[in-house]
């Protein structure tokens, strides 16, 4: 937990945040502390999109029957939309138990489960009626709602072979991903197994159990929290939820209830004053002392300098350049027909050009000397008809029902490149244009379509417009956007108020230990 990550954060990091400390909160058996982190959330955007994280957390809401604010309309939203056939009528039990089922059937799918290719062997003795299919993915239409006692006891055992350290079996067969997520889910299909064995009248009775039981493997478990994928993984399991609202991890790792409650406070404290006052600005500094920061940043930050040892290279001996002239500046704003913005220029004056500066996670793309600056080239209409997405749409588009048309990079100037990332200045026309389209949707006149939209889209504009720069009013008085786009995979898009925004979010982001 970071008091100060939460308060700096923007909408999507802060969901982001939320998502995981009520997932995490919830796994320890504090229900109510994870439904009011959520509830918070939903309360303030409930458009932000983090259904991969937080809609594992619907198991414990069916089981426990208490769901935060906002959850039981999207889960009934999810329902409806899974109908063959439209209709208005009320969400039945069934129709949320199917729902469940089949959600942990398809969480199921991505649990590591042995390759045909290795024996299905346990204590050095083959497991007779080895079956290649993991019990998790038996067909839909199975009536079965627990498996049977020697098929859960098979599955158990066949990948807690398979995931013995090499060296112990003569089969080497090493788990893909160096074997760490493959771990953290395969523990988890075997507690799904290992509770429905317990459930089961003698199943674990006899001379030799079938299999580990669910405390054993809880244990497990319960050591590798930490490890990654496991908090994910686990939180996947309907039937460790059964186990999990109870708190007996909570038991195994030792809680102190004390300090537990004093976090819960502090958290919530932190999460409140975010959403009641907005978010936190970066401290001002000059671009001297912001740049200052960045390099040696990228000098001390123990995963930057690890990054060079792993693929063994020097660490360059300064991110800086010779400074630009003024005449060169100029010459450039001559070149391109506009006048740069002061804090860019200010920039140049220092350094012409920077090295690639280190965020906290990953190094980004260099920034070019004024000289390689230009406009996105014409036929180069991937990058112009990019929307502008300074907001992080991505995290919850709240527009989609309306007629709104959001303005597209466009003309806009290259000032960085190195694949996959692109850094973009975007001119003060094409600020122009979004804030034109904010001012339409939060102070909309009459006959203007975007009446049409809805309060809940106007509050988390208003909302994404705070964040981004403390104000609508401050908003509408900036002149220059600078946008970092990600592409491949993993495409994405932040925006920045105005380039010093950047460089001091850059800064921020990459001093270790901060939080």
């Amino acid at each position: 937990f970071s008091r100060s990550a939460i308060l700096h954060s923007n909408r999507a990091d802060l969901g982001y945040i939320l998502a995981q400390l009520a997932v995490q909160f919830a796994i320890l058996g504090y229900s109510e502390v994870s439904s009011r982190l959520i509830s918070k959330l939903n309360n303030y955007d409930a458009r932000i999109g983090l259904g991969t994280l937080t809609r594992p957390l619907w198991f414990l809401w069916y089981i426990i029957d208490f769901w935060p604010e906002g959850e039981l309309e999207k889960m009934h939203k999810e329902v409806r939309e899974m109908r063959k056939e439209e209709n208005g009528e009320d969400v039945t039990p069934e129709e949320i138990k199917n729902l469940m089922i089949q959600n942990a059937r398809s969480y199921a799918t991505s649990w590591f489960w042995p390759p045909e290719t290795l024996p299905r062997m346990y204590d050095g003795r083959p497991i007779q009626e080895s079956t290649h299919l993991s019990p998790h993915l038996w067909p839909a239409d199975d009536s079965r709602q627990i498996c049977a006692p020697f098929h859960a006891a098979e599955a158990v055992k066949s990948i807690l072979f398979a995931l013995q350290k090499p060296q112990e079996r003569p089969y080497h067969y090493q788990p893909a991903g160096s074997s760490s997520s493959d771990i953290s889910s395969g523990l988890v299909s075997m507690l799904d197994f290992a509770i429905q064995l317990d459930r089961i009248p003698g199943a674990g009775f006899g001379a030799e159990p079938l299999a580990p039981d669910a405390g054993t493997v809880f244990g497990w478990v319960a050591k590798r929290l930490g490890e990654k994928g496991q908090v994910e993984y686990l939180a996947q399991s309907l039937w460790a939820w059964t186990k999990m609202k109870d708190g007996v991890l909570a038991k195994l790792i030792g809680v102190d209830e004390i300090k537990a409650t004093a976090l819960i406070k502090e958290v919530e404290d932190a999460v409140d004053e975010r959403i009641r006052h907005g978010r936190v600005r970066i401290p001002e500094s000059s671009i001297r002392e912001t740049l200052d920061q960045i390099e040696k940043n990228a000098r001390m930050n123990s995963d930057a300098v690890n990054f060079y040892v792993e693929i063994h290279a020097q660490h360059p001996p300064t991110l800086f350049h010779p400074p630009a002239s003024l005449s060169l500046i100029h010459e450039a704003e001559t070149r391109l027909d506009i006048s740069l913005p002061n804090d860019y220029k200010s920039f140049l004056l220092l350094t012409n050009g920077f090295g690639a500066p280190f965020n906290g996670i990953i190094f980004e793309s260099e920034l070019f000397k004024i000289q390689d600056v230009h406009w996105i080239p014409e036929d180069q209409t991937y990058f112009s008809e990019l929307e502008l997405d300074i907001f992080d749409f991505a995290a919850g588009y709240p527009l989609q029902d309306s007629s709104i048309i959001w303005p597209v990079i466009g003309r806009s100037l290259v000032i960085g490149t190195a694949h996959p990332e692109n850094m973009f200045l975007i001119p003060p026309t094409k600020v122009k244009e979004v804030q034109d389209v904010v001012s339409s949707i939060l102070s909309p006149q009459e006959g203007d379509p975007d009446l049409r939209v809805s309060q809940d889209a106007r509050r988390a504009v208003k909302n994404m417009v705070e964040d981004f720069y403390g104000s609508v009013d401050r908003f509408l008085e900036l002149e220059w956007f600078v946008v970092r786009w990600v592409s491949g995979g993993a495409a994405s898009m932040t925006g920045f108020a105005g380039f010093g925004d950047y460089l001091r979010e850059v800064a921020w982001k990459g001093v270790e230990g901060r939080d």
